[in-house]
């Protein structure tokens, strides 16, 4: 089972300017047919995007009174999240903090003009990035490479030592750089982990943990599992809606990219 918090296939996108009809001052706005809607619905994304939601056999013309009849609050939900969307083109990290471990990293970048080679080495509590650094597609990749190593050697162990705790063993444990998902448990006890975890608190991280390891017992989502999930952490409906939002709220833009 898996951690996937509120993230969304898309489907058949058509992207519309502000208000088709010219009565009222809208943004603009995209339709998504989508198979699993049951409804139609109006969606104001983390990105200031307006997206349409539209289910199989309901027509665009009613997407487009559905945007003018919410237009007050479509305008309300777009200045509440102006505050805080993510960078469409994220600008190179200087700094990487991880709440989780209660670690902070600088980086620098050195260049010796070469066209392709990079490497990334660890100086005290800094990353030197050196070689092509004026590219910045390969420093985010050898930046990506180094989180892996470092989710590795800080979230295992610490998964270990919450497995102990609440008794619940695992088999293998890899980790990985997932676009949404937190974590994973497959049926033969193999969870995944996404360095991604780093970002987050380290209350959020150890629900996560108890979470995943929980599934190792539970291959659902039922009331059995739920009584587990909270006698091992009372708090945790509070910390499942924290981490649906986490992705988008706390983890670096330049990293969802």
């Amino acid at each position: 089972m898996s951690f996937t918090g509120h993230f969304r296939k898309r489907f058949d996108r058509a992207h519309y300017p502000p208000d088709p009809s010219g009565t009222q001052d809208l943004p603009s706005y995209e339709f998504r047919r989508s198979k699993r809607a049951k409804r139609l619905q109006i969606h104001v994304l983390p990105t200031g995007r307006v997206e349409v939601v539209l289910p199989q056999g309901c027509s665009e013309k009613r997407g487009h009174a559905l945007v003018r009849d919410r237009a007050d609050w479509i305008l309300r939900a777009l200045k509440k999240v102006a505050g805080r969307a993510p960078e469409i083109n994220p600008s190179f990290p200087a700094v990487l903090n991880f709440p989780a471990i209660n670690e902070t990293w600088k980086i620098t970048r050195e260049v010796d003009n070469h066209p392709t080679r990079i490497s990334l080495r660890e100086s005290g509590d800094s990353l030197i990035i050196s070689g092509a650094t004026m590219q910045d597609n390969l420093c985010f990749g050898v930046l990506k490479k180094w989180l892996a190593h470092k989710g590795k050697k800080d979230l295992i162990p610490w998964l270990d030592s919450v497995s102990c705790e609440v008794k619940l063993p695992y088999k293998k444990v890899s980790v990985r750089g997932q676009k949404t998902r937190w974590g994973s448990c497959s049926s033969q006890k193999s969870i995944n982990l996404n360095y991604k975890l780093l970002f987050i608190s380290p209350e959020q991280v150890r629900y996560l943990f108890i979470h995943e390891l929980s599934h190792t017992r539970h291959m659902n989502h039922s009331q059995s599992f739920w009584s587990l999930v909270g006698k091992l952490e009372p708090d945790y409906k509070y910390l499942d809606k924290s981490l649906a939002r986490a992705m988008r709220e706390q983890v670096p833009g330049w990293l969802r990219q």
